[in-house]
């Protein structure tokens, strides 16, 4: 029951980074648009941690259950708006190197973890709140004074990014609007021009006339339900004072009491209907967040095929969360806490495995960005020149996430195969084969993290936020965590153990002397009390055969991701991308016409013609100091 119940919890939690990435989208504030959201973050993870650590002292299921959600909604909250950052901050030829660093980043954090969880596998679980409370702060204070963010106001004008969703956020908001305020209009006004190259009037007039529409329709309802309300309370009143009159005996104290009840009555159905039309609203966002969310991975066929192939290939990777019984049923493993040192060993292996290789291919990756090094150009050249450097780059970044793949797929045929071994080999022989595993997932997860990660900051659609582009992408790590532990979940349910099963190691004489000094040992470890405690004597709970079969799943798993990959056309995506930029870049230029008509036409490109012509532009040089013109003519 405990586990549905946090099963709920997750799948409710993750529902609400759309939302997230939506309203950093849409913020206003001088810190920028993903600051404040952290800074939010930042409050609710120590919020949340300081109610998990009074749940697990006292053992208060329910209490555990709201902290656990509430730190599962920062956690989504951190990672839809640092993903969104990204974006917006990292120039699209420097992508690559960010997702190295941030792969070589998140390897230290694992490490720190799985060190602490090494050293801290005997002590109660609460304390690990304290240290992650304490390593959170400590990041986000780094965060805080080493990040720059520019003021929402001044978006595009500082902005690295050269796609249309800068350029738009840059025209609107120097116009004092902001792009997502009306979704329905500039929505669907940018929406087209990306299909078809022209804007669409009608859609534009019939969209935007939707939600005037609606909004009058609802003030309606309010007004009614008002009128309503206040109709009733009439009634009760004229009812209280026929009432009064007929009663002599403490008249006005009765007449004060009936009254006050009737107030209090009105005022809870006026608390009622102020809950509903929050709730109402509540609804509303996550179905526009979502909605948006999905237009970021529909409107670009190659973006969301690289989320699907994030998705599949994590959903894999989940089988991880199994390795922790693999090692006691599968390998005999003797207790559960030596259980817990030997997987920390194996993940600090993992971690330094992509700390090794992150840096080297941040270098092989950043070849392609050796001419702006060495030149110092503008990073913003001719549409042909970025197709080209942009098709180069994503070839390698591509070539990374394959070989992550096959990488993990030999890693789950040696869970296949090792098994077999391990009651004809000694305990040093099958730690062995651990740790090489362990290198192995490492190896996989570094260069699976720096190729898809470095191709979605360079394919991210256009015409959308990047907190919306980015607020399913981000997370969708821990969307495949958490379909794959489900299935494998379900899968191993099948091969369970009977409890009167005798235990395996005793086959063997190596593990069952192992086994039977750690039960003359005691059977709980010392210093734990009955929270949170960890028993010597640990069971088998399922079948070797259901590890195998899981792990074959996991192979048809990555090769579907690999096949996902393949049909990802990143040549496609970046002229698509390209495209929308120079039809924006004309339509600025005609509003500069339009608003300078002195202006001689020697100071502006001739407009293309369609979204293959890539021809040589002298003056896309100057293309941020026009759109700044434009915006502000605007």
């Amino acid at each position: 029951m405990q586990q549905t119940y946090e099963r709920v919890v997750y799948g409710t939690a993750h529902m609400m980074a759309p939302v997230f990435g939506k309203l950093s989208d849409e913020t206003k504030h001088p810190w920028g648009k993903r600051r404040p959201m952290m800074a939010f973050a930042l409050i609710l993870v120590v919020g949340s941690h300081a109610v998990l650590y009074v749940a697990s002292e006292r053992l208060w299921m329910s209490l555990y259950l709201v902290g656990l959600f509430f730190a599962m909604i920062a956690k989504n909250m951190v990672i839809a708006v640092n993903a969104a950052f990204l974006t917006d901050v990292v120039p699209k030829e420097l992508s690559s190197s960010a997702a190295s660093i941030t792969a070589a980043q998140a390897a230290c954090g694992c490490i720190i973890g799985f060190l602490i969880q090494y050293w801290f596998a005997d002590a109660h679980v609460k304390y690990t709140y304290l240290i992650v409370t304490f390593f959170f702060l400590l990041t986000q204070a780094i965060f805080f004074a080493a990040a720059r963010e520019p003021p929402t106001s001044n978006i595009g004008e500082e902005g690295n990014d050269v796609d249309s969703t800068t350029i738009a956020d840059e025209m609107m908001l120097n116009a004092g609007e902001n792009l997502h305020e009306d979704e329905h209009e500039d929505g669907t006004f940018i929406s087209a021009r990306i299909r078809s190259g022209k804007p669409h009037e009608q859609e534009e007039s019939q969209s935007s006339a939707e939600p005037e529409a609606e909004a009058e329709i609802q003030d309606l309802e309010e007004q009614a339900a008002k009128k309503g309300q206040q109709d009733k309370k009439k009634k009760k009143r004229k009812a209280v004072d026929l009432e009064d009159q007929g009663d002599n005996h403490n008249h006005g104290q009765r007449g004060r009491g009936q009254r006050g009840t009737s107030t209090t009555r009105g005022a809870a159905a006026t608390a009622t209907t102020t809950s509903t039309a929050a709730r109402r609203s509540i609804i509303e966002l996550l179905k526009e967040s979502w909605r948006e969310s999905y237009n970021a991975l529909t409107l670009s066929q190659d973006y969301g095929l690289l989320a699907g192939v994030r998705v599949v290939f994590y959903s894999a990777c989940s089988c991880m969360s199994m390795f922790l019984f693999y090692l006691r049923d599968a390998l005999h493993v003797p207790t559960r806490a030596e259980g817990i040192r030997q997987l920390s060993v194996v993940a600090i292996l993992s971690q330094c495995t992509v700390l090794l290789f992150a840096i080297p291919a941040s270098l092989l990756l950043s070849e392609q960005q050796s001419y702006h090094d060495e030149t110092g150009l503008q990073r913003v050249q001719t549409p042909r020149t970025q197709l080209a450097e942009g098709t180069r780059s994503v070839a390698l970044q591509k070539t990374l996430s394959f070989l992550g793949i096959l990488a993990q797929i030999f890693l789950f045929l040696a869970l296949v195969i090792v098994p077999g071994f391990a009651l004809s080999h000694g305990p040093d022989f099958l730690s062995g084969c651990v740790y090489v595993g362990g290198i192995l997932y490492g190896l996989s997860t570094c260069l699976m993290a720096i190729g898809d990660m470095g191709l979605a900051l360079r394919l991210v659609p256009a015409g959308v936020g990047h907190g919306a582009a980015m607020a399913l992408f981000g997370p969708s790590t821990t969307y495949g965590y958490v379909l794959g532990s489900v299935v494998i979940g379900f899968g191993l349910s099948f091969f369970k153990v009977a409890p009167d099963a005798a235990d395996l190691t005793s086959q063997h004489p190596l593990l069952s002397g192992m086994q039977k000094e750690n039960n003359d040992a005691g059977k709980q470890v010392p210093g734990m009390g009955a929270a949170g405690g960890i028993d010597g004597d640990w069971v088998p709970a399922y079948k070797t055969e259901g590890y195998q079969m899981i792990s074959l799943c996991c192979i048809m798993l990555c090769i579907l991701s690999a096949v996902l990959l393949y049909l990802v056309d990143t040549p496609r995506a970046l002229r698509a991308s390209l495209s929308v930029v120079q039809n924006y870049k004309q339509d600025s230029e005609r509003v500069v016409d339009e608003e300078s008509p002195a202006t001689s036409n020697d100071d502006h490109e001739q407009p293309g013609t369609s979204e293959t012509e890539f021809a040589a532009d002298d003056h896309v040089g100057e293309f941020h100091s026009r759109v700044g013109r434009a915006g502000n003519g605007r």
